[in-house]
């Protein structure tokens, strides 16, 4: 190697004499600008992207990102480093401040303190209110009726893109708020297929119960007798003309098997009914 390196000058550091060498290679003598010397190998010295610069007493000057922007950010002033990390105290457009490491708003990865994130929430929301609005029909009464798909009991049912699969808890969730866990969603227009926030209220298992014993959509139990009962029952593929006929029929001999594939129903139902078991009220 001789004397090459003698001479040569990285940052701050003049290699001024050989040093030693061993199995890694040859250690030299460099003297630092501020007086100091240090043992720097050929490599340390000739690192190309980054260099031995100085004894340890050279520190690089800090970039300046006072006034950057990104988003509705502002950068007001330096806050502190660690290691290579610079950060900054940021402003938001919405008024508070935020510290962030110089990487995030120069490569623009944050825009904001957070209160982007809660706008863009804020206009999902609004935008689920609008399809959902789509999807109503208001009557005289004042019921927003659900047009879109219905499932059992007539209750309306939604997409994944509403915040419940129920169309009714949809709406209390949209309008009025998130509800309480075990808690259901009551009608006071007594409409399954209603909508209307105005016409739903949160309520206990006992309360929904308790209303529909009181409004007579029960047809069996201890209540029954305020029920729904006959063709009142949505679901009944029968009327009192049809069963009055059918109790005739059973009087006089009539097979009840082809009765039931006339009527619609099952043997069992028309059995019940000539026994007075089932539309005992007629």
């Amino acid at each position: 190697m001789g004397n090459t390196m003698i001479g040569k000058k990285s940052g701050r550091l003049t290699i001024i004499s050989h040093s030693h060498k061993n199995d890694i290679g040859n250690y030299w003598n460099a003297q630092c600008d501020c007086g100091n010397t240090k043992k720097i190998s050929t490599g340390e010295f000739n690192r190309g992207r980054t260099p031995v610069l100085s004894c340890g007493c050279y520190k690089p000057p800090i970039k300046d990102f006072t006034g950057m922007k990104s988003g509705n950010l502002t950068v007001l002033s330096f806050s502190h480093k660690v290691r290579s990390h610079s950060y900054w105290n940021c402003k938001c457009i919405c008024g508070k401040e935020k510290i962030l490491s110089c990487d995030y708003f120069t490569k623009k990865i944050v825009k904001s303190c957070g209160c982007l994130v809660k706008e863009k929430s804020l206009e999902l929301r609004k935008t689920a209110k609008e399809r959902f609005l789509l999807r109503i029909e208001k009557n005289e009464s004042g019921c927003w009726m659900w047009t879109g798909p219905k499932g059992k009991n007539e209750y309306g049912i939604c997409g994944g893109s509403f915040p419940d699969q129920r169309a009714h808890r949809s709406s209390f969730k949209l309008f009025k708020g998130e509800i309480l866990k075990g808690m259901y969603i009551c009608h006071t227009c007594d409409n399954p297929a209603c909508v209307n926030p105005d016409h739903l209220y949160m309520g206990t298992p006992k309360d929904n119960t308790r209303d529909a014993i009181e409004r007579g959509r029960l047809s069996k139990g201890p209540n029954k007798a305020k029920g729904r009962a006959g063709e009142l029952n949505r679901r009944a593929k029968l009327n009192s003309e049809k069963v009055k006929y059918i109790r005739f029929l059973c009087k006089n001999g009539f097979n009840k098997s082809e009765m039931a594939k006339f009527f619609g129903v099952h043997s069992s139902q028309i059995q019940k009914i000539a026994k007075g078991e089932s539309w005992n009220h007629i």
